[in-house]
């Protein structure tokens, strides 16, 4: 957004596309853009604090952080709605499942997958949101401090862990639609393992 700093943070579990490289090769150019390199897949959620606790290092603290894939699933020119629409509030969510949000490339199964993996968790869960499992969301920096040491998640289920805390500590959350465009290369990192610790999840946080 004009007239605001902005910092990059990519955190790189030792791919093997060459991203540590040019992301090394454009801090060269770039002053705002740091690395984190780690030695394996380390798990979505814990890339994911890594970040989050790289920016709350930053002086000045950041008033909003932002987490995308860097896959280009998610748009970067959709950064400056989300984060105005962040504004007076915890989390925005960049939501498929809005009026507006839409989602290309997707076979059926896969949709039928998504649709029914936010379905468990908006009800069972008791969320009030549509678009649940989106990893494209901003986060007022207060939030995060609140939540980063309660969140304990490593793997896709950090999301739905995340948006539960954030919830149940009071903290409004609002949905903006996203356009979600499926990775043009490379393969999901979503296997069987991480759709059962999502269900382990929603399911140890049924409200009774």
């Amino acid at each position: 957004m004009r007239g605001l700093r902005t910092v990059i943070v990519v955190v790189d579990d030792n791919s093997g596309d060459g991203t540590s490289e040019i992301v090394r090769r454009l801090m060269g150019e770039y002053g705002n853009i740091r690395l984190i390199e780690r030695e394996g897949k380390l798990g979505l959620g814990s890339a994911l604090t890594e970040g989050f606790e790289e920016a709350l290092k930053m002086k000045p603290v950041p008033d909003f952080i932002v987490s995308m894939d860097g896959d280009l699933s998610h748009d970067p020119y959709e950064i400056p709605g989300l984060v105005r629409s962040c504004d007076n509030c915890a989390m925005s969510i960049g939501s498929r499942y809005v009026e507006g949000g839409e989602v290309q490339g997707w076979t059926m199964w896969r949709r039928a997958v998504s649709v029914g993996a936010n379905l468990l968790a908006r009800y069972l869960g008791g969320l009030p949101v549509r678009d649940c499992t989106s990893g494209f969301r901003c986060y007022s920096s207060d939030l995060v401090k609140d939540l980063i040491g309660s969140v304990t998640r490593e793997g896709f289920d950090f999301q739905i862990d995340t948006l539960m805390n954030a919830v149940r500590k009071g903290y409004e959350v609002r949905e903006y639609p996203i356009s979600f465009r499926d990775r043009e290369a490379g393969e999901s990192k979503l296997g069987l393992g991480e759709y059962l610790n999502f269900l382990i999840l929603v399911f140890s946080r049924l409200r009774f």
